[in-house]
């Protein structure tokens, strides 16, 4: 219930930014792509959404079948942080591309540097994530094709 709030505000908030958010408080049209865009965003960020409950509450993740029990929830709670920090990034990344025409921030530095400071915290959870890889972790890395 709470992610589906989540996401039912931040569309409500995008919506209205859309409908009056181009140059000089015009409306704006949002082509189909721009629409697909925010959908898979936004369905990214709930599933970060379920992610964080688990970790933030054990009682929830166990029943959720993110964990088997408490020990693999303390040991697994480090690489869930990070994979909500790193997919958040993305999500977010992936939202600002699809946003910069309808909103006219295609080429601007500030368009630029939220997409850079995205791209260093993706690229930081990643490395981080694969710091915190056990044996088995690595074995199932190395052993995907690429």
């Amino acid at each position: 219930m709470a992610a589906g709030a989540l996401m039912g505000f931040c569309a409500m908030s995008i919506g209205k930014d859309l409908i009056t958010g181009g140059a000089n408080g015009q409306p704006v049209s949002v082509d189909l792509s721009t629409w697909a865009a925010i959908l898979v965003a936004g369905l990214l960020l709930m599933c970060l959404a379920i992610v964080a409950i688990g970790f933030v509450f054990p009682r929830a993740g166990i029943p959720m079948k993110m964990v088997e029990d408490r020990e693999q929830w303390e040991d697994e709670r480090s690489m869930m942080v990070l994979s909500c920090v790193g997919g958040g990034a993305y999500a977010a990344a992936l939202l600002l591309i699809a946003l910069a025409k309808p909103l006219v921030w295609l080429g601007s530095a500030k368009l630029l540097a939220g997409l850079a400071v995205l791209a260093v915290i993706f690229t930081y959870a990643s490395f981080r994530l694969l710091r915190e890889y056990d044996e088995l972790w690595r074995d199932l890395v190395n052993a995907c094709p690429s």
